[in-house]
């Protein structure tokens, strides 16, 4: 495996064993992502294939999700997508199942439940097929995965308001301007960006990439006294440059 390609299985690789690491006795999951983090994603991909033909309901969704990201590292992103969106559904079933049997189910045990995923992991879903059409070619595929993220972001808002987690709201944000951008809708794109801004200010600061993909948008709009408040507040960031039309 490339270096470039193996530091992005190990980053991909942490998030699938912090879910997996939460279901325990589902063995053939930590050893799938055990494959994925030592950069064999020939095994992940196979113990995942034989996982998925005797998978329980319950845990469908996991294993969709895995497989998903296994598929988008091998550079199958039409296969990641078809995994991405039946797993969508089933954690959208899971996570609008009444209170009382979500309730009864936990006191039993927690693999008692469908898979719904943690609050932070649920945009991750439209992130990684997001991802998989800009890889494809397709940026109105991805502008639209980028408004399931913001939906899925204000779905969840309250729980992601927490310090720890606003640098990855901010970046899901980026990554959706980003999105509308390469879709040529050059506003909606903005108010990711801003939205980005606000997020990483929470945090700390926002990566001069954000501030100068921002600023070049406030100037594009002629939004001059925005783009002017911007770059004050962010002296030496430039605006990036246009890309070819």
């Amino acid at each position: 495996m490339r270096p470039r390609a193996r530091r992005r299985g190990r980053w991909l690789a942490a998030l699938l064993l912090a879910a997996a690491a939460a279901c325990a006795g589902r063995a053939t999951l930590h050893r799938s992502v055990a494959a994925l983090y030592g950069g064999s994603l020939e095994e992940a991909d196979a113990l995942l294939g034989r996982y998925g033909k005797r998978v329980g309901a319950n845990d469908r969704a996991l294993y969709l999700l895995d497989a998903a990201v296994v598929k988008q590292i091998r550079g199958d992103y039409a296969a990641s997508n078809r995994l991405l969106e039946e797993a969508g559904r089933l954690v959208e079933a899971a996570v609008t199942k009444s209170v009382s049997r979500e309730a009864a189910s936990f006191l039993v045990n927690d693999q008692t439940r469908p898979y719904a995923g943690l609050p932070f992991e649920r945009p991750l879903i439209h992130y990684y097929a997001l991802l998989n059409y800009l890889l494809l070619g397709q940026p109105e595929e991805a502008a639209v995965e980028a408004r399931r993220i913001d939906l899925a972001l204000q779905a969840v808002g309250g729980e992601l308001k927490r310090p720890p987690l606003a640098r990855e709201r901010g970046y899901l944000r980026e990554v959706a301007g980003i999105a509308y951008e390469a879709a040529g809708e050059a506003n909606d794109a903005l108010v990711s960006y801003r939205l980005a801004l606000a997020a990483y200010g929470e945090a700390g600061g926002a990566p001069a990439r954000a501030v100068a993909a921002a600023l070049r948008l406030d100037r594009r709009l002629g939004l001059a006294q925005e783009a002017e408040r911007l770059a004050a507040a962010h002296p030496g960031v430039a605006p990036l440059p246009e890309g070819p039309e």
